[in-house]
């Protein structure tokens, strides 16, 4: 499904943020990408923004899609009363319940998620664990990014650390 290999990255010639990193992400498989803050998760995704804003440009999904994805979604992180509120004045957990739904409106095979839990309170985290684990089940693959070991262990498939 997906395959990085040698991956790396310098912001300055002198400073190295990534390197030689390879991992794969096979279908229906959860891979975490494990590490301190600041040692490139985000920035490992970040390479390639470019293409990836291309593709979801590119990308249609009909109305009568959308409400099939968005509606379970919409009731399990229970963020109903706040659809019709301007997102800046939302709080971060519930931006983040907002954006975890919207990255799911093309039912991607693979769902890339950055410290998704980050602003979560503890029932949307249940909610996002089983929905990981559910699509997963369902041959779709995810790719997660943390820094805490307990939640990759518990979670994902395979653990691949960033050190």
């Amino acid at each position: 499904m997906l395959e990085v290999s040698g991956l790396s990255f310098h912001y300055q010639s002198h400073v190295p943020v990534l390197t030689d990193l390879t991992f794969s992400v096979s279908d229906g498989e959860i891979i975490g990408l494990l590490g301190k803050n600041g040692v490139g998760k985000t920035t490992t995704l970040k390479l390639g923004k470019e293409y990836l804003n291309f593709i979801a440009d590119m990308y249609e999904v009909p109305s009568e899609t959308r409400g099939k994805i968005y509606t379970p979604l919409i009731e399990a992180f229970q963020v109903e009363k706040y659809l019709n509120s301007p997102i800046k004045k939302l709080s971060h957990g519930t931006k983040q319940k907002i954006a975890i739904i919207a990255s799911l409106v093309n039912d991607p095979l693979l769902w890339v998620l950055d410290e998704p839990m980050t602003g979560l309170d503890v029932e949307a985290v249940q909610v996002l664990k089983e929905l990981i684990k559910s699509r997963a089940a369902y041959g779709k693959s995810v790719l997660f990014l943390s820094h805490i070991l307990e939640i990759c262990e518990n979670l994902c498939d395979n653990i691949q650390g960033l050190f």
